[in-house]
């Protein structure tokens, strides 16, 4: 379409306009340009283009006028066989983010960072995308163009391109600690500080593919049981309600004990770390000690020497926060040890929970039986045809076992019965001798097979027996701190914060769809890592103040009832022969006011869009 020569416009204000064009031919309409002539001007330019190469009508005048919706709609008579939907945009999601970044100050942080206008603006819809619709940035690019509204509500109204959502997430995690600090910060100004200790675990997550070019893609033990993928790993600092601090991405073969030394400096910042059996090795807890920091952590150290006798004083009844009540044990035993010459003071918190020893009983139950079972398959093995039965496989089966359900199979003993050596008659045979035509009978002696190797000596029989008393008590564990308590079971509950942290890891894993992870540089591989995890945060901030209206829905829930709130684009005409569009958002329904309300955000971004698009002329 031909523009003219713009002779009124700068040049500032001709590339603005094609800007807005642009944003018109996408169906972003919900935004308005900042110039009014340039506005004027692409709501008429546009209206021509929409009637003639769209609407099929070549006889228009130009549009007449447009813009957000005033207060007072003007009255027109509609013809209603000409109403019609022409799209539809997901927007309550995405708006309720748009407003929770905003108030986080987040793109001014990036703007600051020396990050240009249209890449901040291109991490925000990156980020928004992993908060709404969690995929990889090839169908971030489709949900931007087909579905979401977000687009409409940038600065400007330009374009994003594919290869611009993959170089966000590279540009973010340039800026990765200051980033970090800022969110960690500002949310925790508004939810509040946490002067607990702070919580540390490492995670993992898995890639598609072989990744021969990934530094950090490696093969380990998967906490999601993916070993037959390669893994990376994450380390997560996070605050005693699972907001996170920092994070730190790992190989997947790391040695989790290994990673709190990079933790260390920021462990001085806050005073101490909470952490579980994969990190408390008991060089850890010295190091920790000798560095004056405090530390409360499960023991991997049974510490029967010290373990006393838990009776009925020592219990409580403990509610969760899904409503089930059980029993906890608990007594404290002090302990001292020495680091170099130095002698320490700790205390060991002995527990035992019913809801943990009816958990740990039934997966013991499920492993047992499944062990039992194969172990049977291999027994009835022997006696079917064209199953190898010679002692080196079935040893080779009963060994994959034992790795397989490894938390039982220390409780049992197997014995396997071979076959005793067998002497074979071999039959007899004839030999002819073809000179006189005469037949002679050899006899074979007897021969007794050889067992004594491996390979060739057969199994009779696979025979086993269960030792419960093999096993570690269920239920039981032993939490050690240096952290000053009251009492026992003040200890208890402050250890069972550490829950938060494997809550933020579900989120990112299952609400964000942090894994797998399709990337295949070793720098877009973190920053699609970081991108979760800043979500994440965004997840826990408006979570938290929801919960506080006592709204308790999973993040995945809050979208669903968020996007029922739509973006609505419909064209109409009056028998006058005008062409109007109108694009206005949906009324919000009473379960998205409440939560807009509990957050103190707008129902909706603007009163929407109105435009006379165009006039037929008289024939």
């Amino acid at each position: 379409m031909y523009l003219g020569n713009l002779s009124n416009f700068t040049p500032e204000q001709r590339l603005l306009l094609l800007h807005r064009l642009e944003a018109f031919l996408q169906s972003r309409y919900d935004s308005l340009c900042d110039d009014i002539s340039v506005e004027q001007a692409a709501i008429s330019y546009y209206s021509r283009y929409y009637a003639r190469h769209i609407k099929g009508s070549p006889k228009v005048g130009a549009g007449s006028g447009g813009g957000i919706v005033p207060d007072e709609l003007p009255d027109v008579a509609i013809d209603l066989s000409t109403l019609q939907t022409v799209d539809v945009r997901e927007a309550g999601a995405s708006w309720l983010c748009w407003q929770a970044i905003a108030k986080l100050g987040l793109r001014d942080k990036l703007l600051s960072l020396g990050i240009p206008d249209k890449m901040s603006d291109v991490i925000l819809l990156n980020l928004i995308a992993r908060l709404v619709y969690p995929v990889s940035e090839n169908k971030t690019y489709d949900w931007l163009a087909e579905q979401s509204a977000v687009g409409s509500w940038l600065s400007g109204s330009e374009k994003v391109y594919r290869s611009e959502l993959y170089r966000s997430i590279v540009v973010l995690l340039s800026h990765q600690s200051q980033i970090e600090a800022y969110l960690y910060e500002k949310i925790s100004s508004y939810l509040g500080n946490s002067n607990k200790l702070m919580l540390y675990d490492l995670t993992n997550t898995y890639f598609e593919g072989r990744m021969l070019h990934s530094n950090l893609a490696c093969y380990g033990r998967s906490k999601e049981k993916r070993s037959d993928c390669r893994l990376v790993s994450i380390g997560l600092l996070c605050n005693s309600d699972g907001l996170i601090r920092k994070a730190d991405f790992y190989a997947g073969n790391v040695s989790e004990p290994a990673t709190l030394t990079q933790i260390m400096e920021q462990l001085r910042h806050y005073g101490g770390v909470m952490t579980d059996a994969g990190i408390a090795t008991a060089e850890n807890i010295e190091l920790l000690a000798a560095n004056g920091l405090q530390y409360m952590c499960v023991s991997r150290q049974n510490y029967a020497a010290y373990r006393p006798e838990l009776t009925d004083a020592d219990a409580f009844t403990h509610r969760s926060s899904q409503g089930h009540s059980y029993t906890v044990w608990v007594k404290t035993v002090a302990h001292s040890f020495t680091v170099g010459e130095q002698v320490y003071q700790d205390n060991l918190v002995f527990v035992k929970s019913q809801a943990k020893q009816d958990k740990e009983n039934a997966m013991q139950q499920l492993q047992r039986n499944r062990f039992e079972k194969e172990l049977l398959a291999v027994k009835e093995g022997l006696s079917k045809p064209k199953t190898r039965k010679n002692v080196s496989a079935v040893l080779q089966k009963i060994g994959r076992l034992k790795e397989k359900y490894s938390s039982v199979q220390s409780a049992y003993t197997l014995q396997i019965i071979e076959k005793t050596p067998e002497v074979i008659a071999l039959p007899s045979t004839i030999e002819t001798n073809k000179t006189d035509k005469k037949t002679v009978k050899i006899a074979l002696k007897k021969v007794p097979i050889k067992a004594d190797a491996a390979q060739t000596t057969q199994v009779a029989d696979v025979q086993w027996a269960f030792d419960d008393t093999q096993l570690s008590p269920p239920g039981e564990y032993v939490i050690r701190t240096n952290v000053p308590i009251n009492t026992s079971k003040e200890a208890w509950q402050q250890y069972h914060t550490i829950s938060n942290i494997e809550a933020s890891n579900r989120c990112c894993k299952s609400d964000l769809a942090l894994r797998p992870v399709f990337h295949r540089k070793d720098e877009t591989i973190k920053g699609h890592l970081l991108l979760t995890l800043l979500a994440c945060n965004i997840v826990h901030f408006v979570r938290q103040q929801l919960a506080q209206m006592q709204i308790h829905h999973s993040w995945t829930e809050i979208v669903r009832i968020m996007d029922t709130q739509k973006l609505i684009t419909s064209e109409f005409e009056n028998r006058q022969g005008e062409f109007f569009m109108l694009t206005n958002w949906s009324t919000p329904k009473d379960e998205v006011k409440q939560i807009y309300d509990a957050l103190g955000f707008k129902y909706q971004r603007s009163a929407g869009f109105f435009c006379k698009v165009a006039k037929h002329n008289p024939s």
